[in-house]
């Protein structure tokens, strides 16, 4: 009710929507899977929380994983509603008091790039399962059931400064 542009998104919106689509790709369709938080006509939206409050900082680091995200719903919603999103916006909210509610819309150019990283992805994906390509960043004794292992996490230094 606070924030005008957060309360006009949310005017007789859709919530929730289960997706299931084909993903498609440059070779083969990839069997994809989504639930979109807010559908309000040609609107895209998505609902974050943090405990850390608003800032238009802590939001320009997570606005590149958003655009990917946004990118994945808005062609489900294109393949399986025939929906042509022309906005995406993330509804950024503070778990805290004052609870403040800030309402940002994602560069239409990220989110073709977004396109771009999931069909890099979906290609990667790809591969890997049809078994002509390694598991990038796993190392083959993960896979490998006669080497069962406990490893020990630490946190890295510097997060304990923050």
């Amino acid at each position: 009710k606070r924030n005008p542009h957060a309360a006009d998104t949310l005017a007789g919106a859709e919530y929730e929507l289960d997706l299931s689509w084909q993903y498609q790709t440059d070779a083969e369709p990839v069997l994809s899977y989504g639930r979109v938080d807010i559908l309000a006509g040609s609107i895209l939206a998505d609902l974050k929380t943090t405990a850390r409050g608003v800032d238009l900082k802590s939001a320009r680091k997570m606005a590149r994983d958003w655009a990917i995200q946004m990118a994945y719903y808005r062609q489900g919603l294109r393949v399986c509603r025939d929906i042509e999103i022309t906005e995406a916006r993330i509804l950024l909210v503070s778990t805290e008091a004052p609870y403040i509610c800030e309402v940002y819309t994602l560069d239409p150019a990220d989110l073709d790039r977004g396109d771009l990283e999931i069909s890099k992805a979906l290609h990667r994906f790809r591969r890997h399962r049809d078994g002509s390509g390694d598991w990038l960043g796993y190392s083959a004794d993960l896979f490998d059931p006669s080497h069962p292992r406990i490893r020990t996490l630490s946190a890295p230094p510097w997060s304990w400064n923050e």
